[in-house]
């Protein structure tokens, strides 16, 4: 089965390579900015659609971010710093958290609700997924290892991180892009999901029970909206949990910029 996915994903990446020389897609990212982990976003993106045009929101007013994104085609919601934990509920953890930067939550919120208006797809990672989660109602764990104190490694302070298992739903829409019940992710956070708002369904967790990937419940009219809680642009040579959900976010960016026209 693996053997048959990764062939799946290397005919649509020929696909989506043809329907690039047609035009490229302009995709927006929530934060690239100069730092090398960052601009990996957009390297990642373009090894799969070298035509696309990367648009980076960073420092932008959420008005201004918010016209832009209207003639964008997909949104990716990058890592970074911890959600502030007023937004759900949370303030008096402030000081159990890392660096917060409540600009960009801000502008974050005002992008993902013009994209979600206008049924763009949206890529949210690490911070992005938990963005999304809390804007939706849920809440987020403040600290796993002294709220949870799982033995399974999320965050190490190294270049590399983390590496943990995760297990996939199988009817999710994770499944039906990686065609595998596990696999094996990176791991750079303190945080994640803790109450997972009502509109979403887990479609992946690690063994300690930690979600590691969501998307809608009932995701019929509304935006395509994959939530990962690892970083597949640090694993770019991996084709199933790094490239094929770059091709199944650009496929679906396609898909938007058809419809559009």
């Amino acid at each position: 089965m693996k053997y048959w996915s990764i062939f799946m994903i290397m005919l649509s990446i020929n696909n989506l390579t043809m329907a690039q020389q047609q035009g490229g897609l302009r995709i927006a990212f929530s934060k690239i900015g100069m730092e090398e982990k960052y601009r990996l976003y957009a390297d990642w993106i373009l090894s799969v659609a070298p035509e696309a045009e990367i648009v980076d929101m960073a420092g932008m007013k959420p008005a201004d971010a918010a016209r832009e994104l209207k003639s964008c085609h997909g949104l990716v919601l990058t890592g970074g710093s911890d959600v502030y934990p007023g937004l759900y509920g949370k303030e008096k953890d402030l000081d159990r958290c890392g660096k917060v930067d409540r600009v960009r939550d801000s502008q974050e919120i005002v992008l993902l609700k013009t994209a979600l208006a206008a049924k763009m797809p949206v890529l949210a990672i690490c911070r992005g997924a938990q963005l999304v989660n809390v804007f939706h109602g849920g809440s987020l764990v403040i600290d796993i290892p002294t709220d949870i104190g799982s033995v399974i490694p999320h965050k190490l302070e190294t270049s590399e991180g983390a590496w943990h298992e995760i297990l996939i739903e199988p009817k999710s829409r994770l499944f039906s892009i990686v065609q595998v019940k596990t696999g094996r992710v990176n791991s750079f956070h303190h945080q994640a999901v803790d109450q997972l708002a009502s509109v979403f369904v887990a479609e992946a967790k690690s063994r300690d029970g930690i979600i590691e990937a969501y998307g809608w419940k009932q995701p019929a009219g509304k935006s395509f909206l994959l939530a990962v809680q690892w970083h597949p642009e640090r694993m770019q040579e991996d084709p199933l949990f790094s490239r094929a959900l770059a091709v199944q976010f650009l496929d679906e960016a396609g898909k938007f910029r058809s419809k559009r026209r």
